[in-house]
């Protein structure tokens, strides 16, 4: 679309320069529009140019995201009691326990994506963070 926009502009350009070869417009006329011909693209080149940024940040997020989501796993097992606490909350609300039993919510969009996995235990079965061999952890009855 913007690469479309950009062409759009330079072919009103063109025909811009061929109206005042054929004396269709005035030098005058033709240097007001072909201002703002040049304006125009320079704006969507700007446009273009922060499209382009953010594209390459979200493909660093993503990436970043994906990373984690793989080692999501070994991340939790290995971190303190403090980015566990951190890393439930981002995925749960409402986490209570009653009777050595953990009742939570996923949260958005983390509740899509377990509706999507067969494999996700139910809610009362507890929290499913996956192992990349295969196995996982279930948090479901608080001990002690």
């Amino acid at each position: 679309m913007r690469y479309i926009c950009q062409v759009n502009c330079q072919d009103k350009i063109k025909r811009l320069r061929s109206l005042l070869l054929e004396d269709k417009i005035t030098p005058e006329e033709y240097r007001d529009m072909n201002e703002e011909l040049k304006q125009e693209q320079y704006e969507l080149e700007g446009q273009s140019a922060l499209l382009t940024e953010a594209d390459e940040h979200f493909s660093i997020a993503i990436s970043t995201i994906m990373s984690m989501a793989q080692n999501a796993y070994q991340i939790f097992k290995s971190s303190r009691v403090e980015t566990k606490r951190a890393i439930l909350n981002i995925l749960l609300s409402n986490l209570q326990i009653k009777d050595k039993q953990i009742s939570y919510n996923l949260r958005k969009p983390f509740d899509l994506i377990d509706s999507l996995n067969e494999k996700t235990p139910p809610k009362t079965g507890g929290v499913a963070i996956g192992d990349p061999n295969g196995t996982r952890t279930h948090i479901a009855t608080v001990k002690g």
